[in-house]
């Protein structure tokens, strides 16, 4: 998670304010520090109208004295104490000496509506390069730094001092971990780091209402699965190429002797237990990972916001408040919240690339019909594809050679580098923070001699698919307030006819006769699907086969496609419908270039942009997936 901090005086990188020597720091009157480990996920605020409701005012009248909490006491701690004497994680050469009895030591004091805790740092590094204080939703607090005492010699203001004593603790890495007693907002956390070695932190309480505080008290897995149960490997190899890995699995795909749910507990309960496991699922298996579990969807892979009104929306763990993205949104959040090591959904107009950028993760969606499809619930085979997750490229890698059933290629520079102007005006985040991370890792990976290339994609397309215009409308243009590219609207809405098309194909049968109970955004998508005639579906499938041969002259053999993969960070959960249609409309012009060409495109995170994961995509032409996992993996070194 991350932390945000009052913008009134200079702020490091890590969220914490800069205590200049000129400025002095306040003596806080407690006393002891006493030494809290980590003691697990805490116990929930719920909201009421003498706490959750006070405004600022009342709050200011009624200065709620701070409550000093004592240190709970634990076998857990006490063997931890017995160990390293404070609660102190220390890692690499710190570990290696003895452990002073100072650094580590906590007080944790609770108002009304925030908590406050006070940590003794002496010795640690404050170079925001090295220290980081991390505020997780459930009251988790994790510092990361490195001590500089325990050194035989110190730099300091130009001079080196000998030291005559090194009893603090020896220098290196260490990790702190401790829990404040309730949910807290991670949007408002303020911390100091004093030149006294003290670290301060204050952090507003989260009051929810009780029904949203009964999913999260059961959300230690962020809501991801909606089935934990292992399997095992079934590799017979001496050292399988995903030995050791873990994965989890989309509620879509064949699993033998379960039924998969499709994210709908009308579908669940009327379809009958998988006789075989899907071949993309046996093959992660057969290669030595072992499943962890089923991972929640959004109903029938109809949507790319995450939210399930029958099971419940995956906590994103990057931005609490945000939708996770969907349709695969628990497989993206459970290799996000680093439950496992990757996983695996289906992408047929976003259901990996949207998930993986707002999750702020590594996601493929490889090309029309790379990976075997069979024993997965179709929602639209003219796009239905097998993605992947991962938090690095490394394992990325390792999972598509196993999918794709393709050996580990060296990497190779693309040319030429092709970067879509347009496509970028579509996008809230500034282009150059999207475009210039990528420019600067394919010369430092290359050097500085690729071949880049700017287009305006839209106006290449229109003049390259003829059949799109069949689907462009003024009225379409007309109704859009923000900023719109006619020719991939028109893309968009090609797209979305033949997915409804097929989508009622496969399963109108089903809903006209069981009348299933949908959620709201996907009834209404079901009930259009429905409604959907075969009318200029040949023309949908036209623009298909036109579009790909028009992206493959322009990308050649190793040309790469550079755009967003969304038009901005997540949108808020259940957030205005208007907003989210615009925002969907914008999307799915960017999502449907390589929906629709079924081209391969890989989501590349790109950090954090006011506080929010924000991400760029590589696209390549139909069959150079093992060309662009290879360019990702190398490129991912100077991102």
């Amino acid at each position: 998670m991350r932390s945000s901090s009052a913008q009134s005086e200079k702020i490091g990188n890590n969220g914490f304010h800069e205590n200049r020597e000129n400025q002095p720091h306040p003596v806080l009157p407690v006393a002891p520090l006493n030494s809290v480990p980590y003691l697990g996920p805490s116990s929930l605020h719920y909201a009421s109208s003498v706490s959750a409701n006070k405004s600022d005012e009342d709050a200011e009248k009624v200065s709620p004295a701070m409550i000093f909490l004592p240190a709970e006491s634990s076998q857990e701690f006490n063997d931890l104490a017995a160990l390293i004497k404070t609660g102190v994680a220390l890692t690499g050469s710190a570990a290696l000496g003895k452990i002073g009895p100072t650094i580590g030591l906590l007080d944790v004091a609770e108002s009304d509506d925030s908590y406050y805790f006070r940590v003794s740092l002496p010795g640690v590094s404050r170079d925001e390069k090295e220290f980081t204080c991390e505020v997780e939703r459930d009251g988790k607090i994790v510092i990361k730094g490195a001590t500089t005492t325990g050194e035989k010699t110190v730099c300091r203001n130009s001079q080196v001092f000998e030291m005559l004593t090194q009893n603090l603790c020896p220098p290196g890495h260490f990790t702190i971990s401790f829990q404040l007693p309730g949910w807290v907002s991670t949007e408002e956390f303020v911390g100091n780091f004093g030149s006294d070695g003290v670290l301060e932190g204050v952090v507003k309480k989260q009051f929810v209402e009780r029904n949203e505080a009964a999913a999260m008290a059961t959300s230690n897995d962020y809501g991801a699965f909606i089935e934990k149960s292992t399997i095992s490997p079934t590799s017979s190899s001496s050292s399988p190429s995903l030995q050791g890995l873990t994965f989890a699995i989309k509620d879509i795909f064949d699993v033998e002797g379960r039924v998969s749910g499709f994210g709908n507990p009308d579908w669940l309960r009327t379809h009958s237990a998988a006789t075989s496991t899907a071949p993309a699922v046996s093959s992660l298996l057969e290669a030595g990972a072992t499943s962890l579990g089923i991972t929640i969807m959004d109903e029938m892979a109809y949507s790319i916001n995450g939210e399930n009104a029958h099971y419940g929306t995956p906590i994103n763990p990057i931005a609490s408040d945000r939708v996770p993205g969907g349709s695969s949104s628990g497989s993206a959040v459970a290799v996000a919240a680093s439950l496992v090591d990757f996983s695996i959904g289906t992408d047929t107009g976003g259901s990996v690339r949207v998930p993986a950028s707002y999750c702020g993760i590594f996601g493929f969606r490889p090309s029309h019909g790379a990976v075997s499809t069979a024993g997965v619930t179709p929602m639209a085979q003219s796009f239905d594809t097998v993605g992947w997750f991962a938090r690095d490229t490394a394992t990325l890698k390792r999972v598509g050679s196993v999918l794709l059933q393709q050996p580990h290629l060296k990497p190779v520079e693309p040319s030429p580098l092709i970067i879509a102007d347009d496509c970028f005006k579509l996008c809230s985040v500034p282009c150059e923070l999207l475009v210039q991370p990528l420019v600067r890792s394919l010369e430092k990976s290359f050097g500085g001699n690729t071949v880049k290339k700017n287009v305006n994609l839209g106006n290449y397309i229109e003049e390259n698919v003829l059949s799109l215009k069949h689907f462009m409308t003024s009225d379409d243009v007309a109704t859009q307030q923000e900023f719109c590219i006619p020719s991939l609207m028109a893309l968009s809405s090609s797209m979305r006819l033949l997915q409804r098309y097929e989508f009622k194909i496969n399963h109108g049968e089903w809903i006209s006769s069981v009348k299933p109970e949908f959620g709201p955004g996907i009834s209404s998508r079901i009930d259009e699907a429905m409604r959907t005639s075969d009318e200029k579906i040949d023309l949908s499938r036209s623009v298909k086969t036109e579009l790909l041969t028009a992206l493959s002259t322009l990308l050649g053999e190793k040309g790469v496609l550079v755009i967003p993969t969304v038009p901005g960070p997540p949108p808020h959960l259940q957030a205005d419908v208007a907003a989210l249609e615009s925002f969907r409309s914008r999307a799915f012009s960017l999502l449907s270039i390589a929906g629709v060409s079924g081209f391969c495109q890989v989501s590349i995170p790109l950090g954090l942009h006011e506080n929010l994961p924000v991400s760029v995509s590589l696209v390549a032409k139909h069959g150079s997936d093992g060309f662009l996992l290879s360019l990702v993996d190398s490129l991912s070194k100077f991102i």
